[in-house]
C-alpha cells in the first residue's frame, strides 16, 4: 500500500458506486421485520461531499468497535485511510458521543484555517437515530432526545476557527438522513455560536464499506421494509406479493432474492441481520385487567394476544 502524499490533495467529487443488493431481516422484540435493500448500478452524484478548495485540514471519526464478525468499523478506516479520492488526514477513534467529537474540533482546529472535511463513521437507523450517546454517560441519541438537546443548547458550541461554510460534515450511518428531526438537529448542532452553518450532510441511504482491488470502496443502497410478529414467518410468495404491490416501480425480482442464501455476498448482493428491540406501554384501568406475565410462557401468551 503506498503512502498517502497529503500535499498533493485535489478537488474531490463524490462518486458513489451502487451496484449492490442489500436485504437486511430485522428482528425487533416483538414484531419482526425484513428489509429488502436495493439500487440499481449507476453513479450517484448527490453532493460534492470530497471537494476542497484549500489545503484544509480534514479528520475521520470512527466512533465505534466491529462485534464479532463484523467488519464496517474496520473497512471504514481503511477507506478514509487509503483511498485515494476520500481519504483525510486524521483518523480519530478516541471519541465515543457527539459531545466529544465537536470538542475534539475546536481543541484541535488548525490555527490558519477551519476543518474542510469531517466524516463521522457510526452506526444508526432511522428511527431509533444515531448508535451513541450523545455526551459521557449520556442517554442515546434518539430523534426526539436529539432534536431536543440540540434545541437547548446543550452540546458544545463550535468555535468560528473550526468551521466555516465551506466546511463539509458528513454523518455516515445507515439511513438516519431520511429522518427530518435528525437532519435539523445535526444542522443544529455543527451551527456555529455565531450562527456560522457549515454543509451538513446524512447519509439517507444504507452505508456499505467492501473491499475491492487494493482500496476499501464505500457503497449507498436504499432499503424497502416488511415487517411481521415473532414467532410467525410469512412466506416467500406473501413477502413477494406485498413488495410488488407496495413497490411496483422497484422492477425487482423478490422471490429470486428472498431465496438466497441468507450468508449470500457478493459484488452484487449482500444481505445483513439487524435486531432493533422496542418497548411499549399498555395502560389496564384497574389491577384485575392487568394479565399475569410471571413467567417466559405467559409473556409470549401476551405478546401474542
Amino acid at each position: 500500500m503506498p503512502m498517502r502524499q497529503l500535499a498533493k490533495k485535489q478537488k474531490r467529487v463524490e462518486k458513489v458506486k451502487s451496484n449492490l443488493l442489500v436485504v437486511c431481516v430485522i428482528s425487533i422484540l416483538p414484531i419482526i421485520g425484513m428489509y429488502l435493500v436495493l439500487l440499481k448500478p449507476k453513479w450517484l452524484n448527490s453532493q460534492e461531499r470530497f471537494i476542497t478548495y484549500s489545503k484544509r485540514p480534514s479528520v475521520t471519526f470512527i466512533m465505534g468497535v466491529d462485534k464479532p464478525g463484523q467488519q464496517y468499523f474496520g473497512l471504514a478506516e481503511h477507506h478514509f485511510l487509503w483511498h485515494p479520492d476520500e481519504s483525510t488526514m486524521t483518523i480519530v477513534k478516541s471519541c465515543r458521543d457527539l459531545s466529544s467529537v465537536l470538542s475534539y474540533l475546536n481543541t484541535h482546529a488548525s490555527d490558519t484555517e477551519p476543518w474542510g472535511i469531517i466524516n463521522i463513521v457510526l452506526h444508526g437507523n432511522v428511527w431509533s437515530g444515531l448508535s451513541l450517546a450523545m455526551w459521557p454517560e449520556g442517554p442515546r441519541a434518539y430523534p426526539k432526545e436529539l432534536f431536543r438537546a440540540a434545541r437547548e443548547n446543550r452540546f458544545p458550541r463550535l468555535d468560528n476557527q473550526s468551521v466555516d461554510e465551506e466546511t463539509r460534515v458528513s454523518f455516515w450511518a445507515c439511513g438516519i438522513g431520511k429522518n427530518p428531526l435528525i437532519n435539523l438537529a445535526l444542522r443544529e448542532i455543527c451551527t456555529t455560536g455565531e450562527v456560522v452553518r457549515p454543509n451538513v450532510f446524512a447519509s439517507p441511504h444504507f452505508v456499505l464499506f467492501k473491499a475491492k482491488d487494493e482500496y476499501v470502496e464505500r457503497y449507498a443502497a436504499s432499503y424497502w421494509p416488511y415487517f411481521f410478529k415473532r414467532g410467525y414467518r410469512p412466506s416467500i410468495s406473501e413477502i413477494d406479493y406485498d413488495h410488488s404491490l407496495r413497490f411496483p416501480e422497484a422492477n425487482v425480482d423478490w422471490s429470486a432474492i428472498l431465496m438466497e442464501d441468507q450468508q449470500t455476498s457478493t459484488e452484487n448482493i449482500c444481505k445483513e441481520e439487524f435486531h432493533i428491540p422496542v418497548s411499549c406501554t399498555v395502560l389496564y384501568e384497574d389491577n384485575h385487567d392487568r394479565p399475569s406475565v410471571g413467567s417466559i410462557e405467559e409473556q409470549m401468551t401476551w405478546i401474542r394476544s
